[in-house]
């Protein structure tokens, strides 16, 4: 309960030490300088539960030698005035087999948690980690005007938490809640047999999807082909968000090749938001069904809102389009004979 004025101190940083580490700060404790959570040796499972005042806290380790055999875990009930995923310094592990970075970092309550590196490498930022999850639970969010990074973790699956590209994957599932905004980096696929309602819990998704060889051409993030997916938002504030822009506007949001893509709620930015294609031969039932429900809002910066186009032969046969929500700046372009 008392203060702490060193320049910076650490939760666990004892070279060679390999077990748990906890550190409480009372109600009248202060931490004036820098504290983070673990900075060099072995370091297994660490945690921070704070009820007093912290100035900055780093949640990544600091320095060239550390490997991480645990979960960084941060419980804030106080004040922490500066949160941030790294400090910006090379990591390399003492033991070559095993990660520097802890495979899961969980910050739970009142947080605002930055992605800007702030000790070396300044002016840039954490990007995700290969075997690393983000946990952000009960107010703890990314700061304002940053783009969170990949492996946030969106959704909660029984007692497990995963980014929204690994909750699509899960065998049998039907609901998906968001629990934290996120960013998308993998285009989602629902084939055959896929029926999905995705509600987006007053969160916002942003979709970067870019494949790393791309050179041309459209990209998307959400591919409907023969299975169905809702997407709506059952949060009272109605503040749901999926946004798919590019400085080259060839990031789209939805193709529906087959099947039905239902938005009920939500708001959607993008250049064009759904790519409707149809069969090549006709159809007496709908072959591809958009909705787009009365509570839907399409904000569109470039092209359309739905884009009814063709695959093989100029034509959509069963292509089917129920638009009740609103459009702004943004049309109904068909495509094709």
């Amino acid at each position: 309960n008392g203060s702490l004025t060193g320049s910076y101190s650490a939760v666990c940083g004892t070279n060679g030490y390999r077990g748990t580490a906890t550190m409480t700060v009372g109600t009248n404790g202060w931490i004036k300088g820098d504290l983070y959570c673990s900075m060099r040796g072995y370091v297994g499972d660490t945690v921070l539960k704070n009820a007093g005042r912290i100035n900055q806290v780093s949640l990544n380790p600091d320095g060239e030698v550390v490997s991480s055999f645990g979960d960084v875990t941060v419980i804030n009930t106080g004040t922490i005035t500066s949160c941030n995923l790294d400090c910006g310094c090379a990591k390399k592990g003492v033991d070559s087999n095993i990660s520097p970075y802890p495979a899961k970092i969980t910050v739970d309550g009142d947080v605002t948690v930055s992605t800007a590196y702030w000790e070396s490498n300044t002016g840039q930022h954490y990007t995700a980690v290969d075997g690393q999850t983000i946990i952000l639970l009960n107010g703890a969010k990314i700061a304002a005007g940053e783009v969170p990074p990949t492996n946030i973790a969106a959704v909660k699956v029984g007692e497990q938490y995963l980014t929204l590209a690994e909750a699509f994957k899960q065998e049998g599932i039907t609901n998906i809640q968001l629990v934290s905004d996120c960013t998308l980096g993998e285009l989602i696929t629902l084939g055959e047999g896929k029926d999905i309602t995705l509600d987006l819990n007053g969160h916002t998704i942003t979709c970067s999807t870019k494949p790393k060889e791309w050179e041309k051409g459209a990209y998307y993030a959400f591919d409907v082909n023969g299975g169905k997916l809702t997407v709506t938002d059952n949060s009272t504030a109605q503040t749901g968000k999926i946004i798919a822009t590019s400085d080259d506007h060839n990031q789209r949001m939805f193709i529906l090749q087959k099947g039905d893509l239902q938005l009920d709620k939500g708001t959607y930015q993008a250049s064009i938001a759904c790519v409707v294609l149809g069969a090549d031969n006709d159809q007496t039932t709908p072959y591809s069904h958009l909705t787009v429900g009365k509570d839907a809002t399409m904000n569109i910066d470039y092209y359309y809102a739905a884009f009814v186009s063709y695959d093989k032969e100029k034509h959509a046969y069963g292509a089917v389009i129920d638009f009740n929500g609103t459009s702004n700046n943004g049309a109904l372009y068909i495509n094709g004979s």
